[in-house]
């Protein structure tokens, strides 16, 4: 029987676990044990060998599609690798799960909105877009 996951708006990944990039997951517990080669999973899977190259090299994401086929082919779940991808992408990221990109460039500013459900906290800035409505918002930037 699957270990299922009830999904809830504020679920997190632990983040404690060293986080390992997908790819090599990928190429160490999975192509180099049973002694595969990038082409015969391209071949098995049905994703182009350079996807799965530049997956490996950490230049390429693993998406819904590539999660499916892995799985498919390497007696996984899908969910397996995008959580993994998840975490990477996570701990990537600066562990800014959760909010929301403004602006772009090199250096992005990132504005968390608290949930309606959140207790009540004075207000740091007011969301000058909305209609009347404040909420706190806090604003950090990422280098």
């Amino acid at each position: 029987m699957a270990n299922l996951v009830s999904l809830t708006p504020d679920m997190m990944l632990e983040m404690t676990a060293p986080a390992r990039k997908p790819g090599t997951v990928l190429k160490k517990d999975y192509l180099d044990r049973r002694h595969l080669s990038i082409a015969q999973l391209a071949k098995l899977s049905g994703v182009p060998g350079k996807h799965l190259a530049a997956t490996i090299f950490g230049t390429r994401p693993i998406t819904p599609d590539i999660a499916v086929r892995l799985a498919a082919v390497l007696g996984t779940s899908a969910f397996y690798w995008l959580a993994l991808q998840a975490r990477w992408s996570l701990r990537k990221g600066a562990g800014i799960e959760g909010c929301r990109t403004a602006g772009d460039g090199m250096k992005r500013e990132i504005t968390c909105v608290a949930p309606p459900t959140a207790p009540a906290t004075p207000v740091l800035q007011t969301d000058q877009q909305s209609t009347g409505f404040r909420a706190p918002l806090c604003r950090r930037e990422i280098p």
